[in-house]
C-alpha cells in the first residue's frame, strides 16, 4: 500500500540504532528519521527530532518526560525499543491523548538465553580463561587445572 498522492507521510524519529526491518517496514508509510549521532540524545535532541513527529521510538536510556511530550504537539505515540516503560512519563503521555507502547514478549527469551550464558560463563570460569589466553600466558594443555570453575550439568537452578 502506498501513501495517497498530495499527501505527507508522518515522521517517525528514532533517537538510536534499531535494526533495519523495523524502520525498512515504516520507509512506504512514513518518512522515517534516525538520529545522526551514535550517543544518548539529549532532551532538547529529542524534542527538536520528534517535535513535528508522528512517533517517537525510545531505548531505555532516554527518559521521556512531560515537557518533552507537551512540545512534541504532533506526537500520537511513543514506542520504547525495551521491555517496559519505566523510563517514559506514562501519566503524562495519557493525559495528552499519546499511546505507549514496549517491546513486551519479545525479549523474554533472548534475556533467559543470556542468562544462561552468564551462568555457564561464571559456572566455567570463561573469562579468566579468555584473558589467560589472550595475555600470552597459555603455554599448552599440561595438568593442573587453572581454571576448573564447577559443574552445571546435573545442578538445580532456583530463581
Amino acid at each position: 500500500m502506498t501513501q495517497p498522492r498530495g499527501t505527507s507521510r508522518p515522521k517517525v524519529f528514532y533517537t538510536h540504532w534499531a535494526p533495519p526491518e523495523g524502520p525498512q517496514l515504516l520507509k512506504p508509510f512514513c518518512r522515517v528519521v534516525r538520529p545522526p549521532f551514535r550517543r544518548a540524545p539529549t532532551a532538547e535532541e529529542i524534542i527538536a527530532g520528534a517535535r513535528q513527529a508522528f512517533a517517537l521510538c525510545v531505548c531505555a536510556r532516554d527518559r521521556i518526560t512531560a515537557d518533552i511530550l507537551k512540545r512534541c504537539p504532533k506526537l500520537k505515540i511513543v514506542s520504547s525499543f525495551a521491555r517496559g516503560y519505566d523510563n517514559i512519563d506514562v501519566e503524562a503521555a495519557t493525559d495528552l491523548g499519546i499511546w505507549v507502547a514496549s517491546a513486551s514478549e519479545i525479549l523474554t527469551e533472548p534475556t533467559a538465553d543470556m542468562t544462561w550464558a552468564l551462568l555457564l560463563a561464571l559456572a566455567r570460569k570463561v573469562l579468566p580463561g579468555d584473558q589467560f589466553v589472550r595475555t600470552g600466558r597459555f603455554r599448552g594443555w599440561e595438568p593442573r587445572p587453572r581454571f576448573p570453575g564447577f559443574n552445571v550439568f546435573g545442578k538445580t537452578l532456583g530463581i
